[in-house]
């Protein structure tokens, strides 16, 4: 498991999904490790764990990654490096989960709401007639 410091001192937050505390993290999902490595973070490689010392650690799941590409609308096909890396490539675009869409129309845009339509003229409603 490598240790990544950020540039920004303090960070706290996720970058290609790997969450940082007071500007640490930990992980060893070699495609994060790579993009690190390119913009600037301080990796440290950990030596090389002996006995269980990751048990219930380690990169995530398929499982979880396609939850975490549904998270974001990115296409859930392909290898769980496919989606390491479509991850990554999402995060380090800085682009954000999509907000729900604005409502379908419904075709009745144009039709009054019944309940906020005015009287009609000439149903006694205060309309006065001349003779």
């Amino acid at each position: 498991m490598a240790k990544i410091k950020s540039p920004v001192q303090g960070y706290t937050g996720v970058v290609v999904g790997v969450q940082f505390t007071n500007g640490e993290a930990e992980t060893d999902r070699e495609s994060a490790l790579a993009y690190f490595t390119r913009q600037g973070y301080t990796v440290e490689e950990a030596a090389a764990p002996t006995g269980n010392d990751n048990a219930g650690k380690g990169s995530p799941s398929k499982d979880e990654l396609k939850a975490r590409a549904k998270e974001l609308g990115l296409p859930l096909s392909g290898s769980k490096s496919d989606l390491e890396k479509r991850i990554a490539e999402h995060e380090a675009k800085g682009q954000e989960p999509p907000h729900d869409p604005p409502a379908a129309p419904t075709g009745n845009e144009d039709t009054p709401d019944p309940d906020s339509t005015p009287p009609a003229s000439g149903d006694g409603a205060g309309s006065v007639r001349e003779v």
